[in-house]
């Protein structure tokens, strides 16, 4: 994993039909292993949401920003 252990926030809409979110989801599953392994799991925000292929309007993952 390349990015890891940068500050990594994946977005997703779970109607997305370029990135199908089973598949995301189970991607997911082995950044989170990976950042809680090497007990960094705060810097990794999974933000799934309704819509499609678009940004999700909350701010849910955003202060990531503050970092970069």
């Amino acid at each position: 994993m390349m990015i890891c252990p940068r500050r990594l926030c994946i977005e997703v809409g779970k109607t997305d039909p370029g990135f199908p979110y089973d598949k995301v989801e189970a991607e997911v599953e082995k950044v989170i292993k990976t950042y809680e392994a090497l007990g960094i799991a705060d810097r990794f925000v999974f933000n799934p949401h309704p819509d499609g292929h678009a940004f999700d309007k909350s701010d849910i993952g955003m202060d990531i920003l503050k970092y970069l």
